[in-house]
């Protein structure tokens, strides 16, 4: 890339896909001292957002509702499992009776979780940008309609109380620079926001 950068006389990285970004901001250096800016997070915070269970004390920290954690020895159905640095969606259940889970699914790389049930909750991708100063300049709230490989295929953008929420409690984070987008749930009914 930092080849590709420098025969073509590109000077601005804008990274798109979450697997990158965690070497491309170790190597940010590199592009720097070649004049060629990648826009991006620090690898600090970068950490955090690709693994499931900082990301989720992150959204704590900042009073922000999580899908709250089941224990594997004593499930409570329905519930859902995902890796703790997963991505596209790959390797996730809803797992409806103890019958649907498998020796696989007790792997350390999965969390239990409760299930967020659809029919209550609309899932939203807030599209964000974050200045050099790690603030909070746009958001934007998409309404997931078609989602195809954990990716929003399909979308409404809503403005409600989500904008609000971000503001108050999202205007700053360290180490976050350019493009972010942060998932979440919304209850159709209270608004409540599940991180």
């Amino acid at each position: 890339l930092l080849n590709i950068c420098y025969d073509w006389n590109i000077k601005m990285i804008i990274p798109t896909i979450d697997t990158e970004l965690l070497v491309l901001a170790e190597n940010i250096d590199r592009f720097k001292d070649r004049g060629i800016i990648p826009i991006i997070s620090t690898s600090q915070f970068i950490s955090i957002c690709r693994d499931k269970r900082k990301i989720n004390n992150f959204f704590i920290e900042r009073d922000f509702s999580i899908p709250h954690p089941i224990d594997k020895n004593n499930p409570v159905f329905p519930l859902f499992i995902k890796p703790y640095n997963g991505s596209r969606s790959v390797d996730t259940y809803k797992i409806i009776s103890k019958d649907e889970l498998l020796p696989y699914h007790y792997e350390n790389k999965f969390m239990f979780m409760e299930y967020i049930d659809p029919k209550d909750h609309d899932e939203y991708t807030i599209d964000t940008y974050y200045n050099k100063d790690s603030k909070l300049c746009c958001a934007v709230p998409r309404k997931r309609i078609y989602v195809r490989s954990g990716e929003i295929n399909k979308g409404v953008t809503k403005k409600n109380r989500i904008l609000q929420e971000f503001k108050n409690k999202l205007s700053f984070i360290e180490g976050a620079i350019g493009c972010l987008t942060i998932q979440v749930f919304y209850n159709r009914t209270t608004e409540h926001i599940i991180g």
